[in-house]
């Protein structure tokens, strides 16, 4: 569970197609280097059941091509060995690397799992770890995300929502309260306007406007029957 600015910040990698082993890690991995904390409770209550006895129904063919695409760019997303890191593979994840408030080789001390050298250990209390740097809005050429194959795909700036800072907070406030003001400013130099045609209306001896006779000969009306 998570603030929906989770989702909008470091969404699933649209590339990923037909994967299953090392999706939950390495979005994991982006989240925290993006800023955000796990919690969890000291001890699990709820797990999946994967026995076929259940009566499970439906299922998909996988893709062996794209499966195979999709473990590539989660290794060099990980950086494991083997990978490819090069400055292309790291641009084909565009949108969807990792982050920038802290770094990978501190997710795998965090975590305890380590995919460069392969090495894992036991951490089971662990403790909040600082930015490095202050927050940023994810960049991307021409706002747009690269997908696997070289090809853009468009991204549009409202995902870009800042969080925590507040930053995008302050902004949709601030653009709710220019809203406003316009508004009761209109309105202000529209009963002033009527106020003026009142007056200069009344000093040239003018006669009221029909619709207004109408309108106070409606309230009079209103009146009389209370």
């Amino acid at each position: 569970f998570s603030r929906c600015h989770a989702e909008k910040n470091v969404p699933n990698d649209l590339n990923l197609r037909h994967i299953f082993t090392g999706e939950e890690f390495a979005r994991g991995a982006r989240l925290w280097t993006h800023g955000y904390d796990f919690y969890t409770i000291t001890r699990p209550i709820i797990g999946v059941y994967y026995g076929g006895d259940k009566g499970g129904r439906g299922g998909w063919r996988s893709n062996r091509e794209e499966s195979h695409a999709s473990a590539r760019r989660i290794a060099t997303l990980l950086h494991a060995k083997g990978s490819d890191q090069s400055p292309e593979a790291h641009a084909n994840l565009g949108f969807f690397d990792i982050g920038t408030r802290r770094t990978l080789d501190q997710y795998y001390e965090f975590s305890g799992v380590n995919v460069k050298t392969g090495e894992t250990k036991n951490v089971c209390i662990v403790k909040y770890v600082p930015w490095n740097v202050p927050y940023e809005a994810p960049k991307s050429n021409s706002n747009s995300v690269m997908s696997a194959k070289g090809k853009i795909r468009g991204l549009d700036k409202e995902r870009f929502i800042e969080q925590e800072t507040g930053a995008g907070t302050v902004d949709n406030i601030s653009s709710v309260y220019l809203v406003m003001y316009i508004g009761i400013a209109s309105s202000l130099l529209c009963f002033l306007g009527y106020v003026i045609f009142r007056v200069c209306a009344f000093k040239s001896g003018h006669q009221m406007p029909a619709w207004e006779k109408y309108l106070r000969s409606k309230r009079l009306r209103k009146k009389n029957m209370m």
